[in-house]
């Protein structure tokens, strides 16, 4: 007997960026436990006095209901769970939890579910709605999302032959996968290596040991100057795997620009 999927579904969602279709609609981008990266078509979402509100909001976090449509599903009702209202009254923190929707929007796959990343999403929107320590918080979230993504590199070993490396600053190959010691480096090193200090290394490699770990705000208690690195290489490495620039990182520069 042929299974029939139902017309109509529902899941928890949150959304990532949205787009406007004719006059009165909109397309909504959103993340979803169930089914992974979903666009479909709010009508009627620009009208004064739409049934949906404020409930599409870039960021919220819903609950969802969908039509099933042949190009495009739509948006039956949506529900706000978290708003995170604090987050939206700093401009920091807006841009970047819009930073973190983009990586989402980009290396999340389309209908392919992965509950991890959606909880690691919403888990960093409550961190960012705190507003404590939130650089730590954004770098933890790239670094997970490599991870959950397939894309993490090595950084505890030497990629290539596998001794422990000790305690300085190493380089870093892309085309292998992470950190080579002194005499790999030698023989691998490549114009797309690049140097990763100490200081970044002795972070990332405390986020490596902690991916199985739930971090609290005394484990992020680390200063933004030791952070710079991994937030350095964290934005060159993750724009390499993308292939592309992101969009939100000149208006996320900016706000740090003018808060300095």
């Amino acid at each position: 007997m042929l299974m029939v999927r139902n017309r109509v579904y529902k899941t928890d969602a949150v959304v990532l960026k949205q787009m406007p279709l004719g006059e009165t609609n909109r397309i909504i981008t959103f993340y979803t436990r169930e089914y992974g990266k979903i666009a479909a078509v709010a009508r009627g979402v620009r009208r004064p006095g739409s049934k949906f509100g404020g409930s599409l909001e870039i960021l919220n976090h819903v609950e969802a209901a969908f039509g099933r449509g042949r190009s495009l599903d739509s948006v039956n009702e949506c529900v706000v769970i978290n708003s995170y209202k604090y987050l939206r009254q700093n401009l920091t923190a807006i841009a970047q939890g819009i930073y973190i929707a983009e990586l989402v929007d980009i290396f999340g796959e389309d209908r392919s579910a992965n509950i991890r990343l959606f909880e690691i999403l919403s888990e960093t929107l409550s961190n960012l709605d705190r507003y404590e320590n939130s650089e730590f918080w954004v770098l933890w979230f790239e670094f997970r999302l490599l991870h959950f993504s397939g894309f993490l590199p090595e950084f505890i070993d030497c990629v290539e032959c596998r001794s422990p490396l000790d305690r300085s600053d190493h380089t870093f190959n892309p085309v292998a996968g992470g950190i080579l010691c002194p005499l790999c480096a030698d023989s691998d090193v490549n114009d797309q290596s690049w140097v990763v200090s100490v200081t970044g290394l002795t972070v990332l490699r405390y986020f490596q040991r902690s991916l199985e770990l739930t971090l609290g705000q005394a484990d992020a208690d680390i200063s933004v100057v030791d952070l710079l690195d991994v937030k350095t290489f964290l934005r060159i490495y993750m724009r390499y795997i993308a292939e592309r620039d992101f969009k939100s990182t000149g208006f996320l520069d900016l706000i740090k620009f003018k808060n300095n």
